[in-house]
């Protein structure tokens, strides 16, 4: 059995002095694994919108579809990201789209440093898109704060389909390229 909650918004509208906002659609907040007593939480997002309408009467809009999961401990970050998919409307008409399937594991480099009330410790980050594993410095001072590993990005913009390797150098360094 599984513990979860439905959140619906049926135009739930807020006005204030720039515009409105309108928020609709449906959150579903479920916990995956209830036998557990832990950190975790899958969030699932069917058509839910986020619509702005400026004092101009320009609308924008933030549509998500999909969902989330983080499961953590004192010694890992789990965060799973299925068929997300953000859509987009801009106010001169435009849109634009961001698909994801993310599956990204951190684990810090000192056991049991991981705590609720504490910035990140330093740690690994690998996921399907990490031939060389990235490693978060929580010393860093500069962002992005990896200091090694590579990161690639495959992006579509207009039906072209482009590959970007990121490697990251020393803290907050890195290089890329487009291929």
């Amino acid at each position: 059995m599984q513990d979860s909650v439905r959140l619906t918004f049926t135009d739930c509208v807020f006005t204030y002095r720039r515009g409105s906002d309108t928020v609709r659609g449906i959150i579903d907040v479920v916990d995956p694994t209830p036998a557990v007593m832990d950190h975790a939480i899958r969030l699932v997002f069917t058509e839910f919108a986020r619509i702005h309408v400026n004092r101009d009467g320009l609308l924008s809009s933030t549509t998500l579809n999909g969902s989330r999961q983080v499961i953590r401990d004192a010694d890992h970050i789990a965060q799973t990201t299925v068929g997300f998919h953000t859509a987009f409307g801009f106010s001169d008409g435009s849109t634009a789209s961001h698909v994801r399937d993310w599956d990204n594991l951190f684990t810090a480099d000192s056991p049991g440093s991981i705590r609720a009330d504490a910035w990140l410790p330093s740690g690994v980050l690998t996921n399907f898109t990490t031939p060389a594993p990235l490693h978060f410095n929580a010393a860093c001072e500069d962002r992005p704060r990896f200091d090694c590993g590579t990161l690639v990005v495959v992006a579509t913009r207009n039906g072209a389909t482009s590959t970007i390797p990121i490697t990251f150098t020393a803290c907050g360094e890195y290089t890329l390229t487009r291929t």
